[in-house]
């Protein structure tokens, strides 16, 4: 477990339920472990449970950040969300030679 720890953590998934289940469902099918079926029911369970949960839940708390911010801004509160972000440096491009 603690190198599944590493692989999802070096792959920036560690808090990301999805991406871990992908991740975990792959490393199964490549080292050919017992009970593959049963883990890629769990895995797809996981991933349809959390794109579900997700979807549900997006407007409603959309609408209350909405709802906080509208009113915070009215008292006059400066947030976060206000400050300017600077445009980004040009990325240089990287040819073959």
């Amino acid at each position: 477990m603690r190198f599944l720890r590493r692989i999802t953590g070096g792959l920036g998934l560690g808090e990301n339920c999805r991406g871990t289940s992908v991740v975990l469902g792959l490393l199964v099918l490549e080292e050919h472990v017992h009970g593959v079926q049963l883990l890629g029911r769990v895995v797809a369970a996981t991933v349809g449970l959390s794109v579900l949960l997700h979807g549900v839940s997006a407007v409603p708390l959309a609408e209350r950040y909405g709802r906080w911010h509208d009113e915070t801004t009215a008292t006059g509160r400066e947030l976060h969300e206000a400050t300017p972000v600077p445009e980004p440096a040009e990325r240089r491009r990287i040819t073959a030679r």
